[in-house]
């Protein structure tokens, strides 16, 4: 699951300490090394998303711009410079890479849920979200349920097998 706000995330290829973690993480994922110019965040989207398109699914949330220029108004009004620049994209070059992030995102509709249009507020973000995921679970463990009902013939053989399931790979020694 995936959400973006006006900011693009930590990146900069003269963050020295990002890339000190760069060099680190090359060790295990040597495909980063063509995206040290791109955030963290985006790594995570592309790890979980990009790379193994059929193989995982995902979801993405991507925030009106326009709620975030409003929070960052209000911030700067009151004085509170380090609180509004959570609400904007750290520079012109961060606003162009999270553009097209979206428009990446937005390609690859056939295999995972972007919602659009952006959502105006977190309170609908998390809604969608929850919705999502309810209606993508919901069906999913319905089956699991059944299935084990069926082998089982009912609610608490089921039960009785999920408690022995949390006991049977574990060791107890003598008291």
């Amino acid at each position: 699951v995936g959400f973006y706000g006006a900011r693009y995330g930590w990146h900069g290829v003269r963050d020295e300490l990002l890339m000190r973690n760069f060099e680190q993480a090359r060790k295990d994922y040597p495909w980063i090394e063509k995206y040290r110019h791109r955030s963290v965040t985006e790594l995570e989207f592309i790890a979980g998303h990009f790379n193994c398109l059929r193989e995982k699914q995902a979801a993405f949330y991507f925030r009106d711009l326009a709620y975030d220029d409003t929070i960052k108004r209000e911030l700067l009004a009151k004085g509170d410079m380090r609180g509004a620049n959570k609400f904007a994209a750290e520079s012109n070059e961060a606003a162009v890479l999270r553009n097209e992030l979206k428009t990446a995102v937005l390609e690859t509709t056939q295999h995972c849920l972007v919602r659009v249009p952006d959502y105006v507020n977190p309170e609908e973000g998390a809604r969608w979200m929850f919705e999502d995921l309810k209606k993508t679970l919901d069906p999913r463990i319905a089956v699991s349920i059944a299935e084990r009902k069926n082998r089982l013939g009912d609610v608490e053989a089921v039960q009785h097998e999920a408690f022995l399931n949390t006991r049977a790979k574990m060791y107890v020694g003598d008291e």
